[in-house]
């Protein structure tokens, strides 16, 4: 509870200091965008851990197989062998 608290207190600072930021242009200016960038990201994260929400996402991904890309290697060959292969120019 008391990590919550203070997230919610820090976050509460930081709103506070980006909207005098986003009131005064020139200031904003001074602050190099992979600062802003650095800092929105590790905000993000340190929230989510903080309430609980996932850090992490794994996604799985089906594609071809070995044996299936082998296959299409050797039609491939095949076609290339039996002189089925169109000529191409580059323009």
């Amino acid at each position: 509870m008391r990590y919550a608290i203070a997230a919610q207190e820090y976050t509460d600072l930081l709103f506070e200091r980006a909207e005098q930021l986003f009131d005064d242009p020139d200031a904003l200016a001074k602050i190099s965008p992979e600062k802003l960038a650095i800092t929105v990201g590790v905000l993000t994260d340190k929230a989510a851990q903080l309430t609980g929400m996932a850090t992490t996402v794994v996604e799985h991904r089906k594609g071809a197989s070995l044996d299936d890309a082998m296959k299409l290697i050797n039609e491939a060959k095949s076609r290339v062998a039996k002189g089925k292969v169109v000529d191409a120019e580059i323009v």
